[in-house]
């Protein structure tokens, strides 16, 4: 069985590494967006399981990727 994986959608480099390193430690694969701009279209491009997105940030807020997301 694969390694299920995970979108994190964030700006913050420390948020993104403890949630990283607790997901890692629970055997999920995970990569990284660090707007919502770059989000949506990894959400397109790698179909992860599952996507954590963080509401504000620059280019593109959370809001805003996660409609986008939804419509695809």
């Amino acid at each position: 069985m694969s390694k299920k994986s995970i979108l994190i959608v964030e700006d913050n480099m420390d948020t993104y590494e403890l949630v990283h390193f607790i997901l890692e430690k629970n055997d999920f694969v995970t990569f990284l967006a660090m707007n919502g701009r770059d989000g949506v279209n990894a959400a397109i491009k790698q179909k992860p399981d599952l996507i954590i997105m963080d509401l504000s940030m620059p280019e593109m807020d959370g809001w805003t990727a996660t409609g986008l997301i939804k419509r695809d």
